[in-house]
């Protein structure tokens, strides 16, 4: 009877710990947000391309992405899914140098100083915002210029372009005839 009278108190002290344990298992602590919030820093330079926005170019299968990679480097990619290929968005080191004498700062083509481009131009162009000044830099001649805006404009964003050509970009830039407008035939 004693050993069953043990047995009962060393299972219902297991019992009770599990429970204890369970219970404060659930409760976050400030500790527990501030280790998860130093997470970022503590992995940014052992982790790269986990978080990849996808901006689909609309009525083609092209979209671009920013890769974030190593030492705050960055690359712009355009892919075609249809023909499964996937390349530079740009020659990003013309247009580091360009952007440079043009705007009087030096920029390397690793450490592009913004993070979202928007194609104008039929495809042939690309605008994007530095320092609070918009550029155009034109990918045929790798010519940057300040892009013009009327006053009062806003910029758009990248996925509001609706009423841009975008089909012009899949003729400029690839070859070949663009979708029809309801994105399911080529013309």
């Amino acid at each position: 009877m004693k050993v069953c009278k043990v047995f009962h108190i060393v299972l219902f002290g297991s019992l009770l710990l599990l429970i204890t344990a369970t219970a404060t298992q659930g409760r976050v602590t400030r500790a527990d947000y501030e280790r998860a919030d130093n997470l970022r820093s503590k992995v940014r330079d052992l982790v790269y391309k986990t978080q990849i926005r996808v901006r689909w170019i609309e009525g083609i299968p092209i979209f671009w992405y920013r890769n974030d990679l190593r030492d705050d480097c960055k690359e712009f990619i355009l892919v075609d899914a249809e023909k499964g290929t996937r390349e530079d968005a740009f020659d990003h080191k013309k247009l580091a140098e360009v952007l440079s004498k043009a705007s009087g700062k030096e920029y390397s083509a690793e450490k592009l100083p913004f993070d979202e481009i928007e194609f104008i131009k039929d495809g042939y162009a690309v605008e994007f915002e530095v320092d609070g000044i918009r550029w155009m830099c034109d990918l045929k001649t790798y010519e940057c210029t300040r892009a013009r805006r009327a006053e009062g404009a806003k910029d758009r964003d990248v996925e509001e372009q609706a009423d841009v050509a975008w089909d012009q970009i899949a003729i400029n830039r690839r070859g070949g005839a663009p979708y029809s407008p309801s994105g399911e035939e080529r013309a």
